[in-house]
């Protein structure tokens, strides 16, 4: 999942000051592509809090007003799981999809799915995002170690890395 991750982000052209959004929910690994991004094309990082809000009861209300309150014109991606991996609660993928595209239509949302491809049904053109990246040795019994990017059409230059690496396997 890391590896489509960070696949997604290499479609993004960033340039120094541009953000990714992101939550403080996150698998680790994610939060090393990103500083690699602000370190290498000098992104701003915007980390929305959304756990300190996991116990109330419009927990998902928060989640989507939060994590829109981070996105602005100089944001390029929003980049958050759809299963929260700490707890197992489910995002309301759609809805804060919806209210950052309001923010900035031309951000674009890369999902982590690692925690809920084969476990819940999931449907990329319902969440409207721009990417999905999963796993399949979670839920589907694949080995460990294959992982999958699904894409809306053009998102994935045919010149860049991840088609490339594709075309070779």
């Amino acid at each position: 999942t890391t590896h489509a991750l960070e696949y997604a982000l290499e479609e993004v052209k960033l340039k120094p000051g541009d953000n990714i959004v992101t939550t403080d929910a996150e698998y680790d690994s994610l939060y090393v592509v990103l500083s690699n991004l602000h370190v290498v094309k000098k992104a701003q990082i915007q980390i929305a809090d959304i756990l300190s809000t996991i116990e109330t009861s419009n927990f998902a209300d928060n989640a989507i007003e939060t994590i829109a309150a981070k996105v602005n014109k100089k944001t390029k991606a929003v980049v958050l799981s759809d299963i929260l991996r700490s707890c197992g609660i489910v995002l309301p993928v759609k809805e804060i999809t919806q209210a950052c595209k309001e923010q900035n239509p031309e951000a674009v949302v890369i999902v982590d799915g690692a925690q809920s491809f084969g476990h819940i049904p999931v449907d990329m053109s319902e969440y409207g995002c721009d990417a999905y990246a999963t796993c399949g040795h979670k839920w589907i019994g694949s080995p460990t170690g294959v992982g999958m990017l699904f894409a809306k059409d053009g998102f994935i230059d045919p010149r860049s890395r991840a088609f490339l690496e594709y075309m070779q396997t």
